[in-house]
């Protein structure tokens, strides 16, 4: 990023809550890297001021803006189109700004699939997977995961209406097997047993909340897991550390932020994301122990699906 001047693009991040966001770090540290002159800043949004805030985009001549909890499906009747993976997950967490014309994008699920099949090593093809959550961040995830071919998809989450509209639109087309309980329901902890790959994409751990759980019940985690936890601060949630006292292969959501961000970053400037000064500014201001478990993990090379879905 050059000094702010009258030419300086402005891209933002609207959520609620914003504070705890890593994006801003993240995404300016490679525009200085590249001498892009552009900024990106953290938006507070209320709810009932969403349509202002996306109308705010176009007024103010916003490059974009990244889309968090809780807005990544209110957000779409704002919009002008959708990319075919943001109108098939029925989310959004990137909107471009193309002259006036406001477009939705979803790299919340390729972002998930780098992270997961490359720096944590795991082979998704023909696994059960259970994702805990039903919001916007698991419709891109399960929408990935049902492309990479998993033997079936698990769906828990505490609010039975979320969760229905989850599934229908899931099984749209879909020939993968799909269970669906409520989080209260007795028979989540054996559907959770019986899962190789657990995802939370709950705010469940989410700092200030850093005590709460996803569910309650933590019997059915087994050293035969791997726990993909999307909450990426603080670097280690309750449910981490539960799993890994059990010998659960744990990972934890900044891999995941840095993928989606780097691709996102990519739709708003038309430049390769330098993903490795992205990955460092992240690092850097993590706590020690954890900057130095990440340090010799290599750069994620970046999944192109928007490419592959002929929409950048």
């Amino acid at each position: 990023m050059t000094a702010i001047n009258g030419q300086t693009k402005l891209i933002g991040i609207f959520g609620n809550p914003i504070a705890h966001t890593a994006s801003p770090r993240m995404h300016n540290a490679a525009f200085r890297h590249l001498n892009l002159n552009y900024a990106y800043v953290p938006f507070l949004v209320q709810e009932p001021e969403l349509a202002s805030a996306v109308t705010a985009i176009r007024a103010l001549n916003l490059a974009g803006v990244n889309v968090t909890v809780p807005f990544k499906e209110k957000v779409l009747p704002y919009l002008d189109d959708l990319s075919e993976a943001a109108a098939k997950i029925g989310a959004v967490n990137t909107i471009v700004n193309r002259d006036g014309k406001l477009v939705g994008y979803n790299t919340d699920g390729e972002g998930f699939l780098v992270a997961l099949n490359i720096e944590a090593g795991v082979e998704l093809k023909g696994k059960v997977v259970a994702i805990l959550g039903a919001g916007g961040s698991a419709r891109g995830i399960a929408f990935e995961l049902l492309r990479a071919g998993v033997s079936r998809l698990i769906l828990i989450n505490r609010s039975e209406p979320s969760l229905h509209s989850l599934v229908d639109h899931l099984k749209i087309g879909a020939y993968t097997p799909i269970d669906s309980v409520t989080s209260a329901d007795p028979t989540a902890v054996q559907l959770l047993k019986n899962a190789d790959i657990v995802v939370n994409t709950t705010s469940a751990g989410m700092s200030p909340n850093e005590e709460t759980l996803p569910i309650e019940d933590t019997s059915w985690l087994s050293a035969h897991h791997v726990l993909y936890d999307i909450v990426y601060k603080p670097s280690e949630t309750r449910l981490m550390a539960i799993a890994a006292s059990k010998g659960v292969n744990v990972h934890g959501g900044l891999s995941m932020l840095i993928g989606q961000g780097a691709i996102a970053f990519e739709l708003f400037t038309g430049h390769k994301a330098p993903y490795s000064i992205m990955k460092s500014a992240v690092l850097n201001s993590r706590p020690p122990s954890y900057a130095k478990a990440s340090a010799d993990k290599p750069n994620l090379p970046l999944s192109r699906g928007e490419v592959r879905w002929g929409v950048h």
